[in-house]
């Protein structure tokens, strides 16, 4: 009999640095004053800066207030140092529903 394989589920050692990568990856408007007063307050998140998290404690950035370039970027760098967060982000391809027609051709 096969066994299912374990599901993945992320550790709370990566969710605590995705945590800080959101954190280090708020867009100007949001990011608290130097004076030590609040910045501007998402109407999406609340100030989360947090728009869900699924069963596999993935958690995925607000969508208004997080540079979401910037933050894909830097979990990307951060998971090439671990296997298992390579298989499961840097190798799957997500096939095109269509094929792009180059210009050109």
């Amino acid at each position: 009999m096969d066994e299912d394989p374990k599901p993945f589920r992320l550790s709370k050692e990566h969710q605590t640095f995705a945590l800080k990568m959101i954190n280090e990856n708020v867009l100007p408007r949001y990011r608290p004053k130097n004076n030590g007063g609040r910045g501007k307050v998402c109407n999406w998140c609340q100030g989360t800066r947090i728009d869900h998290t699924t069963e596999e404690g993935l958690i995925h950035p607000c969508e208004r207030c997080v540079d979401h370039h910037k933050a894909r970027e830097t979990w990307k760098e951060y998971c090439k140092g671990f296997p298992e967060l390579v298989e499961r982000f840097l190798k799957k391809q997500i096939p095109l529903s269509k094929p792009v027609k180059q210009v050109g051709t």
